[in-house]
């Protein structure tokens, strides 16, 4: 963890209904100096879709070696390899190679031309890929000014992983009630 990092303790109630997986999760995320506020936030639901009881975040950004999410076995195995952003095939190829599951979830405006570039080498990988519509998601709210309301809270992950959705959030500057809706799509 970077020195100056931001620390972000959260409380989720997890309900994966495909996987009959249920969870009252406490998180503690460190947010790297470098890191955006959106990229956070998709490690976090990131985190929710894939929870298990060996997912763990790694030091991210401050490890290049290491994916930002990744489920060990007790004897120290890689199982699951889960990177957030737009990797190289390179790093995915790399991953495949060591872990027993790699997946790929991207979200912003550089996701189209990233999977147009290298389709065709991630279509020879054992990797699987997803990407958040994160504009149509995450655009402010669009009664609110106040830049702090870009989020809502408090989160409430309902799954199964063809839908993400707040039940009735507030907006955290003016408690403005709306829903929000963020979905998530095979490439």
């Amino acid at each position: 963890m970077a020195s100056n990092s931001k620390i972000c303790k959260l409380k989720i109630s997890l309900s994966d209904i495909d996987r009959n997986h249920y969870d009252s999760l406490n998180l503690t995320v460190a947010q790297h100096p470098s890191e955006t506020t959106e990229r956070m936030m998709v490690r976090i639901l990131v985190f929710c879709i894939n929870a298990q009881e060996s997912l763990e975040f790694t030091k991210g950004l401050s490890a290049v070696d290491e994916p930002d999410i990744w489920a060990r076995s007790l004897d120290d195995q890689l199982l699951l390899w889960i990177d957030v952003g737009e990797p190289s095939p390179d790093r995915i190829k790399k991953a495949s190679r060591i872990a027993k599951e790699v997946k790929v979830y991207s979200f912003n405006r550089k996701s189209t031309p990233w999977w147009e570039q290298g389709r065709d080498k991630f279509a020879q990988l054992k990797a699987s890929f997803y990407r958040f519509e994160w504009e149509k998601a995450f655009s402010p709210w669009p009664h609110c000014t106040n830049v702090r309301c870009s989020f809502p809270s408090p989160l409430q992950v309902i799954l199964p992983m063809s839908q993400l959705s707040w039940a009735s959030a507030k907006c955290p500057g003016c408690r403005y009630r709306a829903n929000r809706c963020l979905r998530l799509r095979n490439f």
